[in-house]
């Protein structure tokens, strides 16, 4: 008996140690968050109102990155894009994606945004397309595919790559500490939204190398996808945002900027993941679900990936 009990304990334990924040409540169908007409990512980083496509704004902004290149003076758009670049190709950092051991803002949210957003760009830090043809015409995918898997691989759990399987944390329960953990969730939330934005550009949805499927297509994969993660941790922050003593509701008025933290990392969570939850209306939800989605009539995020 002592020793069942002992084994136990120990098997808890290591759930303890490599618990992540994951969870495995079913989502149903949601009514859809349309920006100007159109509904589908990017609701981050990107103006949505300026009559402009996505694959237009990114050809523009590269087309600035060239024209600024410079090896000493680059103009100011190229220079901040080169500082992202830079911290892109790092070394992936250690901490437990929402927070530093030293308490501050997780460096490993900042390098899966970082990049996320190199591979949507496509170029590298002289301004030059990573996407090159070699030998017999055979266009290489493989620099800039290693930025998107730096963020999000479906198949690797290694250390080198896939930063979102590298995100263990919880939301903090500190008050001092919400601030930390709901900038670090803005971070992660606008990684997964620039990785969702990729299935708008045509020469990455054609080759099929955005990572996600149109819109909400990913939902309910497993307990610790990406999208998981996200919902679990806005759950916590909303959790600790409400009531007599949350950061956002606190009886005592908000705790300096922690309360506007937090109230801000709800808000880009509720355009990022406007379309996730647990439907209460059961003819919309359970039922539909249930019966659509058991026949394969429901969309599915594809499992190709060049």
């Amino acid at each position: 008996m002592k020793k069942i009990f002992t084994t136990s304990i120990l098997m808890l334990l290591s759930i303890i140690v490599i618990a992540q924040p994951c969870t495995n409540v079913e989502e149903f169908n949601r009514k859809k968050h349309r920006v100007g007409g159109t509904y589908g990512h990017p609701y981050t980083m990107f103006d949505k109102h300026n009559g402009k496509t996505f694959d237009f704004t990114i050809k523009d902004i590269r087309k600035r990155i060239i024209n600024e290149f410079h090896p000493a003076n680059p103009g100011p758009v190229c220079a901040a894009y080169q500082q992202v670049y830079n911290n892109a190709v790092g070394a992936m950092p250690k901490d437990d994606g929402m927070m530093t051991a030293d308490g501050n803002v997780s460096n490993l949210a900042l390098w899966a945004k970082n990049n996320a957003f190199v591979f949507l760009i496509g170029l590298d830090g002289d301004g030059k397309y990573m996407d090159t043809t070699e030998y017999a015409g055979v266009k290489s995918f493989a620099t800039r595919n290693a930025f998107r898997d730096r963020a999000y691989h479906p198949y690797e759990h290694d250390t080198t790559v896939n930063a979102f399987h590298h995100l263990k944390g919880d939301m903090p329960s500190k008050i001092k500490d919400l601030k930390i953990g709901s900038r670090s969730l803005m971070l992660w939330l606008t990684c997964y939204d620039l990785l969702k934005a990729a299935y708008e550009l045509p020469e990455l949805r054609d080759s099929l190398r955005n990572p996600f499927g149109f819109a909400d297509a990913d939902r309910n994969g497993l307990a610790c996808s990406p999208r998981n993660k996200l919902r679990k941790l806005t759950r916590d922050l909303y959790q600790e945002s409400q009531g007599v003593f949350g950061v956002v509701t606190h009886r005592y008025g908000w705790k300096k900027n922690h309360g506007i933290a937090a109230a801000s990392a709800l808000l880009m969570a509720a355009q990022v993941l406007n379309d996730a939850g647990v439907e209460t209306n059961v003819l919309q939800g359970n039922f539909l679900f249930r019966m659509f989605g058991g026949m394969g009539l429901l969309p599915t995020l594809h499992g190709k990936h060049v």
